[in-house]
C-alpha cells in the first residue's frame, strides 16, 4: 500500500471517499470506521423501533431505551447512553447524522478512534444527566410533568463544539436555510449557536415552545468545548495509553511506536515500510499522537513520492 492509497494523506476527497477503484458504499465504509459505524447504528436502530412500534404498538420500543428519571429510578440505567441511539422522527435522525458525520470527521481523523469516543460517548453521556437535572428542576420548581428524551443530539453538539474551538478560525461557508451562503469563524459560529440554544431554553421557560432538549444540547456543547482545549494542551494523551487485552508481561516493553528511526529517504522499500508504520499509527491514535520526526518523514515522503 503506498502513502497516496491512505485518505488521510491528500488521496481522497476529505470525507473518507478512496482515491481510486471500489464502489461507492465500499468505499464508505473502508475509512473512518468508528464514524460511520455509529451512523449505522443510529440509522438501524431507527428503523428496528419503527418496526417494532408497527408490531408491537408505538412507544414500545422506546420505553425501554429512551432516558427520564423514573426510568432511571427502576434500574434502567443503560438508557443514559442507549437513548443517543434513538429517534423522535425521520427530520430528527437526518438532521443528527448530517452533524455527526460532517462534525465528526475533522474531529476522529485528528483524535484517533479512542479519544473520539470517548468524546462521542462523553457528549451523549453529560447531555443526558444535565437534561435530567433540568427535568427534574421543571417538576419542582414549574410543576411540569416528568418527561423523557432521545436523540443524539448532545453528542452531535459535543463533535460540533469540539471543531469549532479547536479550528477556531478556519472560515467555514454554510447555506443558511439551504440557500443563503455565509462565511463565519467557526469559534463565532460557536458563541452564535450556544446563544441561540440559551434563548430557547429562557423562552421554553417562560412562555413554553417546542420540545426540544435545549439542556442536553448545551451539556454536550459544554464537553466538546472542554475536551478540545484539553486536547490543545495535550491532557487528553493518557487515553491512549489505555490498551485491552494486553498481558502483564508486556509491560516493560517498547512497542513499535516508542522507537525512533532513522529512515534512508532514497530507499523506496525502506522509506515505504515506515511511512505505512507512521500511517497505520495515525489510523489508531490520531495525528495528534506523531511526533515531531515522524511528521517530517511525511512530510519528506510526500515530497519524494509525488
Amino acid at each position: 500500500m503506498s502513502i497516496y492509497d491512505r485518505n488521510y494523506m491528500g488521496g481522497s476527497d476529505g470525507f473518507g471517499s478512496p482515491r481510486r477503484g471500489g464502489s461507492p458504499l465500499k468505499g464508505f465504509f473502508a475509512t473512518d470506521t468508528a464514524l460511520k459505524a455509529l451512523i449505522a447504528i443510529n440509522i438501524a436502530v431507527f428503523f428496528i423501533g419503527a418496526v417494532v412500534d408497527r408490531i408491537f404498538g408505538v412507544g414500545v420500543f422506546h420505553s425501554w431505551f429512551e432516558l427520564s428519571l423514573p426510568d432511571i429510578l427502576k434500574g434502567k440505567v443503560w438508557t443514559i447512553v442507549t437513548y443517543s441511539f434513538m429517534h423522535a422522527s425521520l427530520a430528527h435522525i437526518t438532521l443528527n447524522m448530517l452533524v455527526i458525520y460532517f462534525m465528526g470527521l475533522p474531529a476522529l481523523r485528528w483524535l484517533g478512534t479512542r479519544k473520539f469516543l470517548v468524546l462521542y460517548f462523553a457528549g451523549a453521556i453529560v447531555g443526558g444527566l444535565v437534561w435530567l437535572l433540568s427535568d427534574v428542576a421543571n417538576y419542582y420548581i414549574f410543576s411540569e410533568p416528568i418527561s423523557a428524551v432521545v436523540g443524539a443530539s448532545a453528542a452531535a453538539a459535543a463533535l460540533f463544539a469540539f471543531f469549532c474551538a479547536f479550528y477556531p478560525d478556519r472560515p467555514m461557508t454554510f447555506l443558511l436555510f439551504f440557500v443563503f451562503p455565509i462565511t463565519m469563524r467557526p469559534i463565532t459560529m460557536l458563541k452564535v449557536v450556544a446563544g441561540l440554544e440559551v434563548l430557547g431554553l429562557l423562552y421554553g421557560i417562560t412562555v413554553g415552545g417546542p420540545n426540544i432538549a435545549y439542556t442536553a444540547h448545551l451539556g454536550g456543547l459544554a464537553v466538546g468545548y472542554m475536551y478540545a482545549r484539553a486536547e490543545a494542551r495535550g491532557r487528553l494523551d493518557f487515553i491512549n495509553s489505555f490498551s485491552l487485552g494486553k498481558i502483564s508481561s508486556d509491560k516493560g516493553k517498547k512497542s513499535a511506536d516508542q522507537y525512533r528511526f532513522k529512515v534512508n529517504i532514497t530507499n523506496p522499500d525502506e522509506l515505504k515500510g515506515e511511512v505505512d508504520r507512521i500511517l497505520d499509527k495515525i489510523n489508531r491514535k490520531g495525528f495528534s499522537a506523531l511526533t515531531d520526526d515522524e511528521r517530517e518523514t511525511l512530510r519528506r515522503a510526500k515530497e519524494y513520492l509525488k
